[in-house]
């Protein structure tokens, strides 16, 4: 019993192991907190800088955005940068002759807390006689998803190859591990044995 009680812990110890090394869902992302302007916002005049608010701090080497007009297009000039006062915030600047009309800030992050990534998008509109509510929606997709999925069957492979070992340890490595000591003891016997019948 002793033997079948460590297998076990033994076990156990490893499907825990697979669940931490191989998580099966992630929830922890620079996702898209507020902005300013704000999704679907509707602004007197042309914003000199949009800020972009995340949930966790922002990696630079993949972080970014860019500036697109109604025709998709990206705006030239616009320049996109990390706050140095906060790591969660993402500062782009338009042109200083940027015009009235509708704009789309389409925008990539790169979690240094978790090394996830997300894109997303939202629009707004600006001009002195804008009226009623701009159509640009509000967007948000995970850039692991890919990733998400591999993990998650790797992690289902593991505990499926421990729970179909888990019964051969406990069956027959564990009964064939207590029958090797006896027959080492009985082995000289044995032999001491077939010699004096040999003789």
């Amino acid at each position: 019993m002793p033997n079948v009680g460590r297998s076990v812990a033994i076990v156990a110890a490893a499907i825990a192991l697979v669940f931490i090394a191989f998580p099966i869902d992630v929830d922890a992302h620079a996702a898209l907190d507020r902005s300013d302007p704000a999704a679907r916002a509707i602004v007197s005049q042309p914003p000199s800088e949009i800020r972009l608010l995340f949930t966790e701090p922002l990696e630079s080497t993949y972080t970014g955005a860019d500036l697109l007009t109604s025709a998709g297009e990206i705006v030239p000039g616009t320049s996109v940068s990390i706050s140095p006062a906060n790591a969660r915030e993402l500062i782009v600047v338009p042109p200083a002759d940027l015009g009235d009309g509708g704009y789309t800030v389409a925008w990539r992050t790169l979690s240094a807390a978790d090394g996830h990534t997300l894109q997303g998008y939202f629009g707004f509109r600006t001009g002195a006689g804008a009226v009623g509510e701009t159509s640009f929606s509000a967007s948000v997709t995970s850039g692991n998803e890919t990733a998400r999925a591999v993990t998650r069957w790797f992690a289902l492979l593991g505990l499926a190859g421990l729970l179909a070992i888990a019964p051969v340890t406990l069956v027959v490595l564990d009964p064939a591990r207590r029958a090797v000591p006896a027959l080492n003891r009985t082995m000289p016997v044995s032999l001491r044995r077939y010699s004096v019948a040999a003789a």
